[in-house]
């Protein structure tokens, strides 16, 4: 199973994914991101060479060379599912829709590249974890970094939300803002498993398990972090 783990900065992927790692410690590939950083791979080699430019390409121009990283971070994801592993990806489909966005791409063409650039991978489980601007200031500020001017973070959120309402795969949609770090985890690792336990495949009708504020909650009575690592661990994970 790959699943990509979306939204805008500050929403809580790379916490979210290092808590993963804590709780599944035999089958679950760990951010594909960090193995192709590892293995030296094409989508690697294509983010170094960006970083490296003395002057920085244009929304265009970076928008091809984004979906060529897209692309080669699925074959790898392909790859490394193949013993039927589940497989996390941070940030593939929607941040690349995202990025055709801000090239000036309309919502149509934007997807059309997408569909493009990560058909190889067949089936993705998405999962976005959003967060308003002021969670994004405080949680970016506690890092140390810069947060985003609120007009910038907005049109980048909205664009998230539009990539991710047009995904008919099974998904699931956490509002983080006012949720501890502890509640997101217990929630998604919920829903993994339950995935995971399913004799048939998920819904193929574009069932979508919507938690958080503004949404109604799906999540079972066992939310906590510590109950979900239990049952995915009596699953084998």
């Amino acid at each position: 199973m790959l699943i990509e783990i979306e939204g805008p900065s500050g929403a809580g992927k790379t916490t979210l994914i290092g808590a993963m790692a804590a709780a599944c410690k035999r089958n679950l590939v760990i951010d594909i991101a960090a193995r192709e950083r590892m293995a030296g791979g094409v989508a690697w080699q294509l983010g170094e060479i960006m970083r490296r430019l003395d002057a920085p390409l244009g929304h265009p121009e970076a928008i091809f060379v984004y979906a060529a990283r897209a692309a080669a971070r699925v074959r790898l994801a392909v790859e490394a599912g193949e013993n039927r592993n589940l497989v996390l990806c941070d940030r593939l489909r929607l941040s690349l829709h995202v990025q055709a966005r801000l090239a000036g791409l309309s919502h149509e063409h934007a997807a059309q590249l997408v569909r493009v650039a990560t058909r190889a991978a067949g089936r993705i489980h998405t999962i976005m974890l959003d967060v308003n601007h002021d969670g994004h200031c405080r949680r970016l500020s506690d890092q140390g970094d810069t947060p985003l001017p609120k007009y910038t973070f907005n049109k980048l959120r909205t664009y998230f939300r539009d990539a991710y309402a047009c995904q008919t795969e099974d998904k699931l949609y956490i509002d983080t803002s006012p949720l501890r770090s502890s509640d997101v985890h217990g929630r998604v690792l919920t829903h993994l498993t339950e995935l995971l336990n399913s004799t048939a495949p998920p819904d193929l009708d574009g069932g979508d398990h919507r938690v958080g504020s503004g949404y109604a909650d799906s999540a079972s009575e066992d939310t906590t972090a510590g109950a979900a690592t239990m049952k995915l661990r009596r699953i084998g994970l």
